[in-house]
């Protein structure tokens, strides 16, 4: 069980520090004029139960050195809650035909968000990550000395 939870830790925390990378390189993008084609509220219900999840669906296009893109992400570290205000006021500073600045990869150009940086659901992954490997490798020195000290009896 030690090995499975610090192997799993071990590529939450790889994913989780290539989020956090990406969400930091964002705030040194380069920024491009947006218009956004599509500002709506999504809602999933959640399984089992009688209510749902909400989550600002935009999609805005830009172009980049003459080529046209389109995305969706606002922020990295996008998240649904059962509050459907916190998308409402995500929709209203993105309404459909709205020019705003988006930022691009200037690597990737079809890799952009509307807020550089990231929301601080970014760390979670990581912190997680670490708190598996910890776990972990506690749970494989426990058995360690926990067989050591049965041989030795």
């Amino acid at each position: 069980m030690g090995l499975v939870l610090t192997a799993l830790g071990a590529g939450f925390s790889i994913w989780g520090y290539g989020v956090m990378k990406s969400a930091r390189a964002s705030l040194q993008w380069p920024s491009t004029r947006a218009l956004i084609v599509r500002s709506q509220i999504r809602s999933t219900p959640v399984s089992g139960k009688a209510e749902y999840q909400y989550s600002a669906d935009v999609i805005y296009k830009y172009t980049v050195f003459g080529r046209q893109y389109k995305s969706n992400k606002i922020i990295a570290g996008n998240y649904s809650s059962n509050s459907r205000r916190r998308a409402e006021k995500i929709l209203r500073r993105y309404k459909e035909g709205r020019y705003v600045e988006a930022y691009f990869n200037p690597e990737k150009p079809g890799q952009a968000v509307l807020i550089p940086g990231g929301s601080i659901l970014i760390y979670v992954p990581f912190g997680f990550g670490i708190l598996a490997v910890c776990s972990g490798f506690c749970a494989l020195i426990f058995y360690i000395k926990r067989k050591v000290s049965g041989a030795g009896a």
